[in-house]
């Protein structure tokens, strides 16, 4: 079974900053493979799904599962945890899509922060 990083769905608005922390994670990887030289073609492939996948996770539409970030890290020759946002990354996302919310909730940054946790182990 896979484990899913970034929660149930990516751009929901229950108002949680969930969909933030997706549109970020999503920022990160489109940034690490333009400037790995590879198009969403060649990534997805590499990583056995479909470039509209890999589309949907960069617009923080789709939801990440843990041996998918492991396989583009790989890709993309970096470390897992370097492909996740960091908490001003998810705010300055947040800031970005969304006018009205001015910050980021407390769980999401806990949340990310147990997952960067857990991949360093």
């Amino acid at each position: 079974m896979s484990c899913i990083v970034n929660g149930p769905a990516m751009n929901d608005d229950r108002g949680d900053g969930e969909g933030k922390l997706h549109a970020a994670l999503g920022k990160k990887i489109r940034n690490k493979r333009l400037s790995s030289g590879l198009t969403q073609a060649e990534l997805a492939d590499r990583i056995a799904i479909s470039r509209t996948s890999l589309t949907n996770m960069e617009l923080g539409r789709q939801r990440l599962l843990v041996d998918q970030l492991y396989k583009m890290a790989e890709v993309l020759n970096t470390k897992p945890q370097d492909l996740l946002p960091l908490p001003a990354e998810i705010v300055s996302a947040s800031v970005k899509s969304a006018a009205a919310e001015n910050a980021i909730p407390e769980s999401v940054h806990r949340f990310a922060e147990k997952v960067r946790l857990r991949i360093r182990k």
